[in-house]
């Protein structure tokens, strides 16, 4: 089963929408259909939302250098093994085994950096966040980077550390990125390297990254650059592609290096070209004088539970620099606290608000997916292309991930309108025309039914006639409903 919102527009007399497809409870692909085809698979991450507000530059303590150092003993013998195979002549391989063993050495040494990227950390860690629909403690701005100078942030930069050692070891980046150092950079290409061989190791790793995000999982990568060292090498995480079928494609991604701030709504992109004898790629990371990617390799990414209760704490609620009113962040929607009293009861205090820095952005729509209630009200409002839904029961609020996919926000602030003014609701199963093949929705846990009070039969009793569309198949129905009167609406 899936869901599709449409609106219906006035103008031209034509109905257009968002598909949401299984698992509804990561409410993840969002299919724009008024395009011919519509674009390519992107996952429900917005990097203004989902991706922290804070740059990769950090300094690392003694004992974090000394971890890092401790870990080159444990990559170089199999990185250098693994290398080894693609050499047939023993008496090559037996001359050349000693020069890969020396550079890999090299390229482990950690040497006297002043800063170093955390990059795998911040991907991991911000990907646990958004697989179990927790708000991410993003910080405010570019430089809010956590040091250990609080509760709340001591934890939160405990928590990028531990994921960055995850990557490196658990999730093979390390022996990764330095076995494809030394293929392209040791190995000739008539030995079977150089950039010819990550190109054909590429590709292996492009179809492998296309199936997890067919499947509705963002996945982090590993990317190898042609002249950098293997500490300044990079990790993005992947929440989209575009692959056009001619040899070329496009990522869209969450780069630590190039931060999303409050409002930025736009992709970052990496493009790839497959077509040459070595892969031609741009990124936001690339920087003049340090080479471009040569290849990237998926990460073994295996989740870990957050820490529950940071963002509110470390950058959930903020105040610009023009306006004296503290503002909640949540899914995208801003919406004004109150006063202090409000503040404590959404679990923060007057210390925990941050500081952007600069004046108020204009207001931009809560993400796809967002779903928020209000801290004295019970009904929970889902919202698509801007626009509110009330969810009619528990049974819905499940399919669309539940309770703890639920923002509680600041009284008196829902639902809020962006001019979408009719919407209909259909539930459908099988195919739908031009769309993937359409799969029955995983049940979930036990919703607790009396957190909906009273307000439940109110909600149900939005629901009006049943229509039949001509979009779908013969038997498939969909249901009507509007949102609330303007009279009703709330601005903020």
């Amino acid at each position: 089963m899936a869901i599709l919102l449409l609106r219906k527009d006035d103008r031209h007399q034509r109905l257009s929408g968002f598909v949401i497809t299984p698992p509804f409870n990561a409410l993840n692909r969002v299919r724009c259909l008024g395009e011919p085809g519509g674009p390519m698979p992107t996952l429900a991450w917005r990097s203004d939302v989902d991706g922290f507000a804070f740059d990769n530059s950090w300094t690392l303590d003694a004992t974090e250098r000394a971890t890092l150092t401790a870990l080159a003993p444990t990559v170089v013998p199999a990185a250098v093994a693994a290398v080894s195979l693609v050499i047939p002549d023993p008496i090559t391989l037996a001359v050349l085994s000693g020069v890969f063993t020396a550079a890999a050495q090299t390229e482990m040494a950690l040497g006297p950096l002043p800063t170093v990227g955390l990059c795998g950390g911040m991907a991991y860690a911000s990907l646990d966040y958004w697989t179990v629909r927790a708000p991410l403690p993003r910080g405010a701005n570019s430089a809010d980077r956590p040091a250990r100078t609080g509760a709340a942030a001591t934890t939160l930069r405990d928590l990028i550390w531990q994921r960055l050692v995850d990557s490196l070891t658990f999730g093979g980046v390390l022996q990764r990125t330095l076995e494809w150092s030394l293929l392209l950079n040791q190995v000739p290409g008539l030995l079977g390297g150089g950039p010819g061989r990550l190109l054909r190791e590429t590709v292996i790793e492009w179809g492998i990254l296309k199936s997890h995000i067919d499947a509705g999982q963002p996945w982090p990568i590993g990317l190898v650059y042609s002249t950098r060292p293997v500490w300044d090498q990079h990790q993005v995480l992947v929440y989209g592609y575009d692959d056009p079928g001619d040899g070329t494609g496009r990522l869209r991604v969450y780069d630590c290096n190039a931060p999303h701030q409050y409002g930025e709504t736009g992709d970052s992109v990496i493009t790839l070209d497959f077509t040459g004898g070595s892969l031609v790629a741009t990124s936001p990371s690339d920087r003049p004088g340090t080479g471009t990617v040569a290849g990237f390799f998926c990460s073994r990414y295996s989740f870990a539970a957050p820490p529950p209760g940071l963002a509110a704490r470390y950058g959930q609620f903020l105040r610009w620099s023009d306006d004296p009113r503290t503002f909640m962040v949540a899914d995208g929607a801003r919406l004004p606290v109150a006063d202090t009293a409000e503040l404590a009861q959404l679990g923060a205090s007057p210390a925990d608000v941050r500081m952007p820095g600069g004046p108020l952005p204009p207001l931009v729509r809560p993400r796809n997916g967002a779903l928020l209630r209000e801290r004295s009200a019970a009904p929970v409002f889902l919202y698509a292309g801007g626009g509110p839904f009330q969810v009619p029961d528990p049974a819905w609020l499940e399919r669309f991930g539940g309770w703890d996919a639920v923002r509680v926000v600041p009284d008196g602030r829902l639902p809020r309108s962006a001019g979408l003014r009719t919407w209909e609701h259909c539930c459908v199963s099988g195919r739908m025309r031009g769309s993937s093949s359409l799969r029955p929705a995983s049940g979930g846990g036990s919703v607790q039914a009396r957190a909906w009070r009273h307000g439940a039969a109110q909600q149900r009793s939005g629901w009006s006639r049943t229509v039949r569309s001509p979009s779908f198949r013969k038997g498939r129905h969909c249901r009507r409903f509007s949102r609330l009167p303007s009279s009703r609406r709330r601005s903020g």
